[in-house]
This record gives C-alpha cells, sequence and structure tokens, in this order.
C-alpha cells in the first residue's frame, strides 16, 4: 500500500532563541508571537539591503536621477521630477521642442492680450455687482481685475477674490455677505 510523502520532522527549538516550541503544528518556527515579529523583522531588513538602485538620465535636463528594481521594472518614467515631466508632457501634444526664450516671449504675449491678460474683457471675466459695508456700490466686468486694482479695500487679494466669488446670486449654496461685503441684483434694462 503506498503512502504520501513522509512528514517533515517537527521542528523543536526557536529559529531566533532557540527555546521549545510548545504545539502542534508541523510549520512553526518561532516559539512565541514576540520571537516571530523579530524573525519578520529580519527578513524584512535583510529584503531591504538587497534592493537594487538603477541610475537613469532625465530626457529633459540631463540630470541622473536613481530608481529602485521595483519602481524600474514597472515605471516609464522618463524625468527626474515633476518639472521636467510637465515639459515633456507639454511637448508631446504640441510635437514642437520649445526652448525657453519662446515660452518667456508667449506667456508676456499672453498677459498684454486682451482677452488672456489683467483687463475687463478677459475671455472668463463675469459681470459684477457689489455692495461694499460703506454702502457704496461698484460694478463692472472682471471681478478678480476689481480686487486687484483695489488692494486697501482686501488685505488678501486670493481670499478677497474666493469670498466675493462665492456671494454670486444664482450660485447654489451661495452665501448672503462676505465681511459686509453684498451681492446686488442685476438692475432690469429698465432702469438702465
Amino acid at each position: 500500500m503506498k503512502r504520501g510523502p513522509k512528514p517533515k520532522p517537527r521542528r523543536t527549538a526557536c529559529i531566533v532563541c532557540g527555546g521549545p516550541i510548545v504545539c502542534g503544528r508541523d510549520l512553526r518556527q518561532t516559539c512565541s508571537d514576540d520571537c516571530r515579529k523579530t524573525l519578520i523583522r529580519r527578513k524584512r531588513a535583510n529584503q531591504k539591503i538587497r534592493t537594487v538602485m538603477h541610475v537613469c538620465t532625465c530626457t529633459m535636463c540631463d540630470k541622473s536621477y536613481t530608481m529602485t528594481g521595483t519602481e524600474y521594472g514597472r515605471s516609464r518614467r522618463k524625468t527626474c521630477g515633476k518639472s521636467c515631466e510637465g515639459k515633456l508632457r507639454s511637448q508631446a501634444k504640441t510635437g514642437v521642442v520649445m526652448p525657453p526664450e519662446s515660452v518667456a516671449i508667449i506667456s508676456q504675449k499672453r498677459s498684454a492680450h486682451p482677452n488672456t491678460g489683467p483687463f475687463a474683457s478677459h475671455f472668463l471675466a463675469k459681470n459684477y455687482r457689489l455692495l461694499r459695508p460703506t454702502g457704496s456700490e461698484y460694478y463692472g466686468q472682471n471681478l478678480a481685475l476689481f480686487v486687484r486694482d483695489h488692494p486697501e479695500y482686501f488685505a488678501d487679494p486670493k481670499a478677497a477674490y474666493f469670498g466675493l466669488s462665492r456671494l454670486r446670486l444664482g450660485r447654489q449654496g451661495a452665501k448672503k455677505s462676505w465681511y459686509g461685503w453684498t451681492w446686488i441684483d442685476a438692475p432690469n434694462s429698465a432702469e438702465e
């Protein structure tokens, strides 16, 4: 009669401290939870020592950077950081490699153009009509431009723009006032 493979001999001493193992399980290697945790820590420490580091070169700025073996195997990373990654993506979209001088010229032209610069005709500009806490009214188009042009009214322009834009009527969850500033209904065409 055939029988299965012979069972492995049961371990009787702990791998970590050498103490006796009191358990009916054949696979147990340690005598207690403390010894088991110590064994796990030792194995992990050995794994960290064996980590392979790969030195790579950035495709944008030619700097060298390091990646671990698992990152190197799974990653499609070609750049040293987020700034170079953004440049690489913009080149991939346009298909054109632009030198930094050209980028500076384009940003200057954008800031001077009436539809993209800090003007009332900006393509994202919204009409506003505000009542100041002192009672005076302000109305116009670009709310961000209004906040920027009147620093004497606001300590923090970014916070002021965010707070005032949340007052807009017709906006879901709109607030009634922001530090005394309130949004006024647009005048009827008959009143104008």
